[in-house]
């Protein structure tokens, strides 16, 4: 969720000792942040966060070509739509009931251990589901978050630093658990909400936590929601408490990782911009960014930033990325297709359909032009696909610029939606770049 409650994110440095009790611009190409791996790997995987409303949308499902989502339940119905669109899914599991509902911590993280190992045992590997319906395609529950935004109090309760030694307790416990019946389950941790830069700081403190319960590597992913209110991800936001921006929370993030020696993955499982209700949103926007504004985007800037954050994602090595939502909902107007009945796609989903098309089964990105805090400055990454290389482009102020293509190719020019701009076969393009990406889609001649 998309929270504005700085004062809450204000952590302290939690000790060491005791925090956890009783539980033991020019052009180049882009340097990786791992060990190069005998395959090349994908870069970019797009999901959707969904509950059950996803069963609702079979021909926008398919019409998307969606292949990852990320489940904030597991119902039959669910599982089975899932299955039968070939959606790799990410299990969210957050805590049924709060922490101040039971009398000790330890009870809290036995019953949430409890819910994991019953959602596991429905839907994961070897599950009673997958015994009652055996002539279903077998695609078990193999990653599995645990909670959602402790940071924002999700089910956590207490002082930043007490929800930092409870969640430690429960991925600590968890992962143990997860482990020792269902070894190739992935277990994603953190979830850590983003709002107002918030996820450095609990990720380092979590990471602490960890450390002096002599267990930090009781998780395979980290995971973040970077929201940015209404701005992009590249654009700095200024607050009453200082000025961020979304790529430097990544970057922070990902310093923070290099300084404890965790070399495992880093995803965005949650993030998304809101449209108002006046542009078919379903609800009213009541919430205003840090200058006192509407917390929303046009529908054309929801489109653009989405696309944006997938490039600020590519760039920084983070290969999967779930938008909140398929539909709108939680009071929350994020989603890629409008109001039933149509449920007819928004200009979001449009432009992410193109940005599937395109970019799936991309293995490398050259960083061609890489922008800065400066507006006028223009963004480039070039694609290598199985289909081509594609050049992905814009400017968060309007200018013109000359981009480079490589000789001996046919060039297709596109807007974000798809709409053909120009072709070439020349070895550069004049680029009239805005907010709005562009896409040079390049094939041999």
């Amino acid at each position: 969720m998309v929270l504005s409650r700085r004062d809450f994110l204000t952590w302290s440095a939690v000790l060491a000792a005791g925090a956890v009790t009783g539980v033991g611009g020019a052009c180049s190409a882009k340097p990786a942040r791992q060990a190069a791996a005998p395959e090349p790997q994908e870069l970019m995987k797009v999901g959707l966060y969904t509950w059950e409303e996803i069963t609702y949308l079979p021909r926008q499902t398919e019409w998307l070509a969606l292949a990852y989502a990320r489940a904030g339940v597991m119902t039959d119905p669910l599982m089975t739509f899932c299955v039968e669109h070939t959606i790799d899914v990410l299990l969210n599991v957050s805590p049924a009931a709060d922490r101040t509902t039971f009398g000790t911590d330890a009870e809290f993280v036995a019953a949430y251990v409890a819910q994991v190992d019953q959602a596991l045992r429905r839907y994961g590997p070897k599950g009673t589901f997958w015994g009652e319906n055996p002539g279903m395609r077998y695609r078990p529950i193999t990653q599995l978050e645990v909670c959602n935004e402790p940071n924002f109090g999700y089910g956590f309760s207490g002082s930043p630093e007490e929800i930092v030694a409870v969640y430690a307790q429960v991925l600590i416990q968890t992962y143990r658990h997860i482990k020792s019946a269902w070894p190739e389950v992935t277990v994603v941790g953190f979830a850590a909400g983003g709002a107002s830069n918030a996820a450095p700081d609990f990720i380092s403190a979590s990471f602490a936590a960890l450390k002096a319960a002599g267990d930090l590597n009781c998780f395979d992913v980290v995971a973040f929601h970077p929201y940015t209110s209404n701005k992009p991800p590249e654009q700095t936001i200024v607050e009453s408490w200082g000025s961020w921006s979304g790529q430097e929370s990544i970057d922070a993030i990902q310093q923070i990782m290099l300084e404890h020696g965790i070399n495992k993955p880093l995803w965005i499982t949650e993030v998304g911009y809101q449209i108002s209700q006046a542009d078919g949103g379903m609800f009213a926007v009541t919430t205003l960014d840090s200058s006192g504004q509407p917390d929303t985007v046009t529908p054309a800037q929801q489109a653009a930033y989405t696309i944006r954050v997938n490039m600020a994602a590519a760039r920084y090595d983070i290969p999967r990325v779930y938008h909140m939502f398929a539909l709108d909902s939680d009071n929350y107007n994020g989603g890629w297709f409008g109001l039933a009945p149509a449920n007819d796609p928004r200009p979001v989903a449009v432009a992410m359909r193109q940005v599937i098309q395109l970019l799936s089964g991309a293995t490398y990105l050259e960083i061609v032009l890489d922008g800065s805090d400066d507006l006028a400055k223009p963004f480039a990454y070039r694609f290598t696909t199985p289909r081509g290389s594609v050049l992905v482009a814009w400017c968060q102020l309007p200018a013109s610029y000359n981009l480079k293509l490589d000789a001996g190719t046919r060039t297709v020019v596109t807007d974000m939606l798809g709409n053909q701009i120009a072709t070439t076969a020349d070895t550069t393009y004049e680029a009239a770049l805005s907010e709005t990406p562009i896409f040079l889609h390049s094939t041999p001649a």
